[in-house]
């Protein structure tokens, strides 16, 4: 059995008999809590002297003032007052690796992954829709995220240059944390892309280049060259060290963040035994297959999935994320859905795979989406409550 170091906080908590042990308070409820205490603390120091009367009056004013800003936001996502205190956060368990299989490392007990893809919750311009679609998600009963940690070309970069953020769009980021944990949902971070949307590897070569690097106009050139993996090194100290603005929590010790991603679907034509450098760290895959018939494809993505399982539990010795599970909605002509028939496929064969102690632990549904957002839809996309048959198969598989 493998020994883990658990990082989680120690409950110092100076009222933990109200906020209640799975920490479930909102951040009002919390600062409302933690007002009260002060204000009672002033009155225990000293019950007949001025001071104690002033520590009581300022806790009031301080109550008032709360009130007000929770009025005046009117809910929702945008109206939450940060508390960037660590010890004031809901508590979440760190999940480490035992083997095979996934664990919450207090006690060792399993975790499985029935999640979604929502690639664009740091660049919605909406947190209310943000919020909304991490409450939809885990009213579904999905637990895990995966979604963009970054942004390196647009208006709304993240990176502007090799080394330059834009606070902006950090705060953004941020926020999906810090929202994220408040739902009890944890994230899976992707940390660049393979692909050029939002910069990707090929913005990194251009950057190179635009600084009189000499180096190959090869997008490859982002696994090999010196000051490429240099720059990106520089990146990912940036955001694993960065302080969360909401929570105070450093990205490294927020139990939140479930998994990190080195990049969304590599691929390398050069020379692909560069990528080998990220399974050491997360294992990804992605099924995309060419125009067949259901048959066919259901074959395949049969055999598909079996051969990863056995290869992860017997050469790799380390459990297997389905990442990317989707299909194009074609309706047929009974109501079903060919995305339903494979999304279910994979869930079955995650769950017999979990039921017998196998390398399969969790699937994530590409992509869910929530009205108002549109604009980072792609063929793949659906919005749940709008196609019944796949949220009842949701639902079902997250039982």
């Amino acid at each position: 059995m493998q020994q883990y170091v658990i990082r989680d906080y120690p409950p110092i908590n100076p009222v933990p008999h109200l906020l209640g042990p799975t920490g479930s308070a909102s951040d009002s409820e919390r600062l409302l809590l933690v007002l009260v205490w002060i204000s009672w603390s002033g009155v225990k120091r000293g019950r007949s002297d001025e001071g104690a009367r002033l520590y009581t009056l300022f806790g009031l004013v301080l109550l008032v003032a709360l009130g007000y800003l929770n009025w005046s936001s009117g809910g929702g996502g945008g109206g939450r007052i940060p508390i960037p205190i660590p010890w004031l956060q809901p508590r979440m368990g760190f999940v480490g690796r035992n083997g095979i299989r996934f664990v919450d490392i207090r006690d060792g007990s399993p975790v499985y992954v029935n999640g979604w893809n929502s690639y664009w919750l740091m660049s919605s311009d909406s947190g209310d829709r943000l919020v909304e679609m991490l409450r939809r998600g885990r009213s579904m009963g999905m637990s895990v995220c995966r979604t963009w940690a970054f942004s390196d070309d647009g208006a709304n970069a993240l990176q502007i240059s090799p080394g330059r953020f834009d606070e902006r769009i950090f705060q953004a980021l941020d926020f999906v944390i810090y929202e994220a944990k408040i739902h009890h949902v944890r994230l899976i971070l992707s940390l660049v892309n393979d692909l050029n949307a939002f910069g990707g590897k090929a913005q990194h070569v251009m950057w190179a280049q635009a600084a009189g690097v000499n180096v190959s106009a090869s997008t490859d050139s982002f696994f090999s060259h010196p000051t490429i993996k240099g720059h990106h090194k520089d990146y990912v100290k940036a955001i694993i060290t960065r302080k969360n603005s909401y929570s105070g929590v450093r990205y490294s010790d927020e139990p939140a963040i479930f998994a990190w991603e080195l990049i969304n679907e590599p691929r390398c034509e050069s020379n692909s035994s560069v990528l080998f450098f990220s399974i050491e760290d997360i294992i990804t895959f992605s099924c995309r297959i060419p125009k067949a018939s259901l048959e066919d494809k259901v074959k395949y993505l049969s055999i598909w999935v079996d051969s990863h399982v056995n290869d992860s539990e017997h050469v790799l010795k380390k459990p297997v994320l389905f990442s990317e599970v989707g299909s194009q909605l074609h309706v047929k002509r009974n109501g079903t859905y060919d995305r339903n028939i494979l999304l279910k496929i994979v869930c079955d064969k995650v769950y017999e795979s979990t039921k017998m102690g196998r390398a399969g632990v969790g699937a994530l549904i590409w992509q869910s989406m929530v009205e108002g957002v549109l604009r980072f839809q792609d063929q793949f996309s659906l919005i749940a409550s709008e196609h019944p048959s796949t949220y009842d198969l949701i639902l079902q598989q997250s039982c």
